[in-house]
């Protein structure tokens, strides 16, 4: 190819994606763990307050019994109660039900703990939140609602009198509080951050990724109008170049042809590398003027097929023998920057080290484009990244100009197609021309003016 083949400086651009990404990964991590302490921040908190609510009831129904010979007639005496609370029960060790209000298992504590997801605070309280019915339940071992008795010997004073009996006598038998509250407001709230937790995190990586995507695209659109920039000013310094080269190269030819004519029989050979460097500078200068010339042309419907094997057999001196499994189909482009596109490709098959035997041409078709592909076994791309290689006057070779494959890309662009090069498997580069069909009627590739 007639490009750097040592690789060089690799492209930043590349390394530049990865750093910002992994920026962003970090950014998302940091903020999602942040997103997780608020909400089991908020969760816990709800648990505190729905468990602070429970302890004011139990209090409650414990304060109320100085009054009321039951928790049931506690809860009949207070509406308020009556629409907290879902059920009461007072357990004996066994498991057997002494006293009841509401819903409550009949039997066995076991029912409760199956039902819900249970904890256990630091007083031996069992919480048993039930998701399905919206409630939680609280288990108290009746031992522990007040301090046992002190021994006879630290008693002081006369001994106190009997106990009532009544409801007194069932707490005194019982094991087990089964008290069960309806939590409307904390079940909703624990709803609401399952569903805004995991959206949150979503919503932080899509923000995220989002403002890292628009950092990139405006980076990339600096660098593109910068690119421009230098662009415009390289075309008419370019420009200006070219047209002051051609002058002096004609005054050159013309004395060159001048002194060959001085010297009779056989010219020197030093006026043979004069002729051939006259002609490089020559070449130079009209590729550059290709590259700033409008890069439409004059588009007409032409036989693809017929102008690459017209420039295959005028640069590799044979028939190139395209294979194709489609019908002759036409593109609209101009035929001389065509003509333009296939000779750089082909010469840069052939600058490679490809020998002509191994260069081939095919053609197919990607939906509504036409895929013209020059295959080679040269020295490939060489480490090169292939976009590298399409950046005007990039070259490392002593006889290239560097800008062939620029000029390709800046006409097919301009017809609507594409160049690209691709490594191919066993060595060398396929060299890709994409352009669109057209339907419009045959004309020849000879065709046609600049």
């Amino acid at each position: 190819m007639a490009k750097d083949r040592e690789g060089g400086n690799k492209p930043t651009k590349k390394g530049a994606s990865r750093l910002s990404l992994l920026l962003a990964l970090l950014v998302i991590a940091i903020a999602g763990a942040l997103a997780t302490l608020i909400f089991h921040g908020a969760d816990k908190l709800g648990r505190i307050e729905s468990r602070n609510d429970m302890e004011g009831v139990l209090n409650a129904l414990l304060g109320g019994l100085r009054d009321h010979e039951s928790f049931a007639s506690i809860i009949e005496a207070s509406k308020e109660l009556q629409a907290k609370i879902a059920g009461l029960g007072v357990y004996a060790a066994d498991g057997s039900l002494l006293d009841s209000w509401g819903r409550v298992p009949p039997s066995s504590l076991s029912e409760t703990a199956a039902a819900g997801t249970e904890t256990e605070d630091n007083r031996g309280r069992r919480y048993i939140e039930r998701d399905r019915e919206g409630t939680v339940v609280l288990l108290i071992r009746t031992s522990r609602l007040w301090p046992p008795p002190p021994p006879k010997s630290a008693r002081r004073g006369p001994e106190p009198p009997p106990d009532r009996g009544g409801f007194f006598e069932i707490l005194k038998r019982s094991e087990f509080i089964h008290l069960e509250l309806r939590q409307p407001d904390w079940f909703r709230g624990k709803r609401l951050r399952s569903f805004l937790f995991p959206a949150s995190l979503a919503g932080i990586a899509a923000l995220v990724l989002g403002i890292r995507r628009l950092i990139a695209r405006n980076a990339e659109y600096r660098a593109d109008l910068e690119a421009q920039r230098n662009l415009v000013v390289l075309g008419t310094a370019a420009s200006t170049l070219a047209h002051e080269i051609k002058n002096p190269l004609l005054a050159i030819r013309l004395q060159t042809s001048l002194l060959a004519r001085s010297f009779p029989g056989e010219k020197p050979p030093e006026l043979d590398v004069i002729d051939a460097e006259v002609e490089r500078l020559g070449a130079l200068s009209r590729r550059v003027g290709d590259f700033l010339r409008d890069p439409r042309g004059r588009p007409v419907p032409l036989s693809l097929a017929e102008a690459a094997g017209e420039t295959a057999r005028r640069l590799l001196g044979r028939d190139p023998g395209i294979a194709t499994k489609i019908k002759d189909q036409l593109v609209v482009v101009d035929p001389e920057r065509l003509r333009s596109i296939l000779e750089n490709l082909l010469r840069n098959a052939l600058e490679s080290g490809g020998p002509e035997a191994e260069i081939g041409i095919s053609l197919g078709r990607e939906g509504d484009r036409l895929v013209l592909e020059i295959l080679d076994r040269g020295r490939g791309l060489g480490g090169v990244e292939a976009e590298r290689l399409f950046d005007p006057f990039y070259t490392t070779k002593s006889s290239g100009s560097g800008i062939g494959l620029a000029i390709s890309r800046r006409f097919a662009r301009a017809a609507d197609g594409e160049v690209r090069l691709e490594t191919r498997e066993g060595g060398g580069v396929r060299s890709v021309l994409l352009l669109p069909v057209s339907s419009g009627p045959r004309r020849p590739a000879e065709e046609g003016s600049a």
